[in-house]
């Protein structure tokens, strides 16, 4: 039977603020990137798109002269 011993190494606590700050500010940077991504082509685009598409073919003179005349006839 042959018997090991494990030494326990002294824990390196020299720069482990920054490593850890360095570490959860790239994590932090990558997952706005994704989330700003993500409500960008899930939400914004497609809430443009519709704007877009209904103001192509918007009246704005049709539906003010139809309002002007719903309120004459009140």
């Amino acid at each position: 039977m042959v018997l090991t011993t494990v030494i326990a190494m002294a824990p390196q606590l020299r720069g482990m603020l920054r490593r850890q700050l360095g570490r959860d500010l790239a994590i932090c940077v990558t997952l706005s990137w994704i989330a700003g991504a993500a409500f960008w082509f899930g939400i914004a685009a497609p809430r443009r798109k519709v704007y877009e598409d209904f103001y192509r073919n918007y009246d704005a003179k049709a539906v003010a002269a139809s309002m002007k005349a719903s309120f004459e006839r009140e």
